[in-house]
């Protein structure tokens, strides 16, 4: 049964006016940083349920946890992680902040790219807690990027599944790795295009120069050649795998 949490919720407060397309991205930004942070602080099957709320009249959207008395102690942990690790992001920091991973500084970084330059648009970015705030400006953006950028190249290969095919701002595609499911950004030449499309959503082995950041995991591409591995389907069955090594 879940334990009642005394009002505690995790808030984004946005200030000015609100284009919906900006909202969408504001959300977005914000449950993908709590969903990170909440799997960071959580053991093996421990849940914690987020419910959601709005202000009415306002922009505020309140995230407000659900948990047992087994989570409590990584509950009130999260209350604390959200807010202080955006005021750390704030101030700077050459550390990523406690509990955030690098989707959470990303999402970090898009709250703070919201912000627009007129008083007609959105002017304030905030997340707090019961007992903490932190106003998103464009120093997060430049202290994600700084964390986040790719610190050395070489080249590589990263296998995974290939998403998220586009050629707005460039040919790109995006590659999930195997071992870790992390997003890996692979940039193209038009030439390529062609066998992008026809291996989209396939298990791939992409090639080239590998961007890496400070932990030493891959961030981009840029991709000179692309194999697809043969489905599931069309491998041999362990039936014919003997035969072929009885053969040999």
């Amino acid at each position: 049964m879940s334990k009642h949490n005394n009002g505690k919720c995790l808030s984004l407060d946005l200030r000015g006016e609100l284009p919906a397309e900006k909202f969408e991205r504001a959300i977005s930004a914000f449950f993908t940083l709590i969903r990170e942070v909440t799997n960071q602080a959580l053991a093996a099957k421990q849940k914690i349920r987020w419910t959601v709320t709005v202000r009415s009249g306002s922009a505020i959207v309140n995230a407000i946890p659900h948990y047992t008395q087994d989570t409590e102690g990584q509950a009130m942990e999260i209350l604390r992680a959200v807010p202080s690790g955006v005021r750390s992001l704030e101030s700077g920091s050459e550390e990523m902040p406690k509990l955030f991973t690098r989707d959470a500084a990303k999402a970090v970084r898009t709250l703070g790219r919201l912000r627009g330059l007129t008083v007609t648009d959105l002017t304030g970015v905030r997340i707090r807690s019961d007992t903490e705030k932190s106003f998103v400006t464009t120093k997060s953006v430049a202290a994600v990027d700084t964390l986040i950028a790719g610190q050395r190249q070489g080249y590589g290969a990263i296998e995974g599944k290939m998403q998220t095919i586009t050629e707005r701002g460039g040919f790109r595609f995006v590659v999930y790795d195997s071992l870790h499911d992390h997003r890996i950004d692979c940039f193209i030449d038009e030439e390529l295009m062609e066998e992008a499309v026809r291996n989209f959503s396939k298990r791939v082995r992409v090639s080239g120069l590998v961007q890496y950041d400070r932990e030493g995991d891959p961030v981009s591409i840029k991709v000179t050649d692309i194999y697809a591995f043969r489905p599931n389907s069309e491998l041999p069955s362990v039936k014919e795998m003997r035969g072929i090594f009885k053969q040999a």
